[in-house]
């Protein structure tokens, strides 16, 4: 079904037990086994997305490529220290499933390239499993113009990464949990702790500078002695 002509009602919804079924007027995806078993098999899993885009797929069709390696810090935001590649099977099939599982276990890691195939990644939400499935699409654009070049890629070093993979269990907008640095949430590394305060108050002040006005223009207006207001400011003060 194109993209632009599916509708809610076009949706099938699977059943994630033992003995799974469909429901709906349409067929699931040919790859729903490989759902199926992320959903079943990682307990954070509750979205995938599985794609063909362009550079993954690329990267994942060159046998001499089984990973991408840590040439960039951001290759830990697929939960590890490299991004795996699943060894290639028929597509559909329950063999392609079990090979994208062992990708992700065996280290584990929440997306991975699929051999010949393509890409998919999960996330606690839709938003986020997109947004991952994104960031591994720019890594392997970035690392297939780094191998264009001719030039060897810096590959960061295990320990680095460890460090790297420790900052990411804090990494992006968390949860306030508090002022306590020793709560849930706090950074994963020995680095000061920024605490969360309340913003300040910002409060419009207004300076107006009033000028009488002329002894002439009172003339003009005999009986009416009045002021009027010039040069109107407006500032921020933080209190």
């Amino acid at each position: 079904v194109p993209y632009e002509s599916l509708k809610p009602s076009m949706i099938v919804i699977m059943d994630t037990n033992d003995d799974p079924g469909y429901y709906g007027n349409l067929l699931p995806s040919s790859e729903w086994r490989i759902h199926y078993d992320i959903y079943r098999k990682f307990a954070e899993a509750r979205a995938i997305v599985h794609a063909h885009s362009t550079y993954s797929t690329a990267l994942s069709c060159c046998n001499e490529i089984t990973e991408i390696p840590a040439f960039h810090y951001m290759v830990a935001v697929a939960g590890g220290k490299s991004i795996s590649k699943a060894k290639y099977a028929t597509f559909g099939s329950q063999e392609l499933s079990d090979n994208v599982y062992e990708a992700m276990i065996n280290p584990r890691r929440k997306a991975c390239l699929m051999a010949n195939h393509g890409l998919v990644a999960y996330g606690p939400n839709l938003d986020k499993a997109l947004w991952l499935t994104n960031e591994v699409e720019c890594l392997s654009k970035q690392f297939i113009q780094i191998l264009s070049s001719g030039l060897d890629p810096q590959i960061l070093s295990g320990n680095e990464m460890d460090t790297i993979l420790a900052k990411f269990k804090s990494y992006g907008k968390q949860p306030v949990k508090g002022h306590n640095s020793n709560e849930k949430g706090a950074s994963a590394v020995s680095t000061p702790i920024l605490k969360c305060r309340d913003f300040p108050r910002l409060v419009d002040v207004e300076a107006d500078i009033d000028e009488e006005v002329s002894t002439s223009e009172q003339a003009k207006k005999p009986g009416k002695s009045r002021r009027r207001r010039s040069n109107r400011k407006k500032r921020k003060i933080v209190t």
